[in-house]
């Protein structure tokens, strides 16, 4: 039968594998592990489920979280006049709390603000965007005092045929 969803088992170092998603519900092939330790090797593996049951477990995968000092940006056309962006905290906060998020588009080699500050959401739709134009973003996360340095460039093209992903990433 065809995959429902999968099972997702992670262990730290060299302890035990965890379950730590039983089944994600849907068919996406992308999972945020959040709240790591960094410079600790994280070992994952995963199973597929179906109506006859759940496979058995895939090969080992690893990664070794890093601290982050600015946030880790996506961006995704969704329709053919909007790009759906989101974005995981930075790690390194230096302990002052996040305000919210600055967005801002890349045109040319300078920056023009979308959103000043949208709130503590990880997410934003930008929307009324020409469709077939590649539009380019970064966010910042806003403290009291100042804000990080800009994340990563991420670019999306909105097509006549961007549509939504079938289901959304699941985050724990």
């Amino acid at each position: 039968g065809p995959i429902t969803g999968y099972k997702i088992e992670a262990k730290k170092g060299v302890g035990s594998f965890e379950v730590i998603l039983p089944n994600t519900g849907n068919t996406a092939t992308t999972y945020s592990h959040t709240g790591l330790t960094t410079a600790t090797t994280y070992y994952y593996r995963v199973y597929a489920i179906n109506s006859i049951g759940t496979s058995g477990p895939s090969g080992e995968s690893s990664a070794v979280p890093k601290e982050t000092t600015t946030p880790t940006l996506t961006a995704i056309a969704i329709a053919p006049t909007q790009i759906h962006l989101s974005w995981t905290a930075p790690s390194q906060t230096y302990k002052q709390s996040i305000n919210g998020y600055k967005i801002e588009e890349k045109i040319g080699d300078s920056y023009k603000v979308i959103q000043d500050n949208a709130g503590s959401s990880t997410k934003y739709t930008v929307s009324g965007l020409v469709t077939g134009k590649p539009h380019t973003y970064v966010v910042s996360a806003l403290f009291s005092a100042g804000s990080s340095p800009r994340s990563n460039e991420a670019s999306a093209t909105p097509t006549t045929t961007s549509v939504p992903p079938r289901s959304e990433e699941h985050t724990s």
